[in-house]
């Protein structure tokens, strides 16, 4: 949505069209004009507080202004996409490397990971 307006609405066209097969349902254009309205609407105030950045560079910057960074999950290993139960995993890694491949923050900078457990009776 912060990048260029023609191609997010080409994209949006899109979508609504693959939607509108997909759902057997017809947007009119009434109602799809109002929506690129108020999405533009938002895009305006993402772009004018400049709420949209790279959290790769951002949360690499801050830490090279030795800032500390806290990242939590409610997940847990058995979740996760390569090592979960399947069916009943999570479409992304749940366990503490993750922050490395999904945040970008090199490994030798955690210091510390915290485990949570909680025990479950089955009666």
């Amino acid at each position: 949505m912060v990048d260029d307006w023609a191609d997010f609405k080409e994209e949006y066209h899109r979508v609504i069209s693959f939607c509108e097969q997909l759902y057997t349902v017809k947007l009119t254009a009434v109602e799809i004009e109002e929506d690129l309205d108020r999405l533009q609407k938002l895009r305006s105030i993402l772009l004018t507080n400049d709420l949209v950045v790279d959290t790769v560079v951002h949360l690499n910057s801050e830490m090279k202004n030795n800032k500390r960074i806290i990242v939590e999950s409610a997940n847990s290993n058995s979740m996760d996409i390569d090592t979960g139960l399947y069916p009943f995993t999570d479409s992304y890694h749940t366990t503490s490397g993750a922050v490395c491949t999904g945040l970008g923050i090199p490994e030798e900078s955690i210091e510390t990971t915290i485990g949570v457990m909680s025990a479950v009776s089955i009666v």
